[in-house]
């Protein structure tokens, strides 16, 4: 026996008439359909909640390659020469603390704002360099100058 079913749109589709073996089974079949609905609604919430928690928590990437950048901005600045200027030892300095203190937010787990000292961090270095590069030009360009002078001289 076939049941037919029309639709607006004039398509017709098939229903078989429920078996009683079928209907038999019934409950125990909404059952196990309920079961298995309620075992992965239960995982996909307890997905999205260590997702969320994750993400209140400071959850970001450890910041390892920022950490590596400043520190190398910070030895490439020493290198330069800018701790015998007073404010290329204070950016220095200041470089320092904000690596110092982005470790000890790191291991809070706070690493979204640990990324942001870091990111200042290798800002202070690189200004500490720059401003050694710039003492090391003027000292050349007087240099030139004082040659210069000397050869008008003559």
């Amino acid at each position: 026996m076939q049941l037919k079913d029309k639709h607006v749109d004039g398509h017709s589709t098939d229903f078989a008439i429920l078996s009683p073996v079928f209907l038999t089974n019934l409950p125990l079949a909404l059952r196990a359909g309920a079961a298995q609905f309620i075992r992965t609604s239960s995982v996909r919430i307890g997905v999205y909640s260590l997702a969320l928690a994750s993400v209140a928590c400071g959850g970001a990437a450890v910041p390892n390659h920022q950490l590596t950048t400043a520190e190398s901005a910070v030895r490439a600045a020493e290198v330069g020469g800018a701790e015998s200027l007073p404010k290329g030892e204070l950016h220095l300095k200041y470089a320092k603390d904000a690596i110092a203190e982005a470790r000890t937010l790191m291991d809070a787990g706070d690493n979204k704002r640990a990324t942001l000292l870091l990111d200042k961090a290798t800002v202070d270095a690189e200004q500490a360099l720059a401003l050694a590069e710039e003492d090391e030009a003027r000292i050349a360009a007087e240099e030139q100058l004082e040659r210069i002078q000397e050869l008008t001289a003559k």
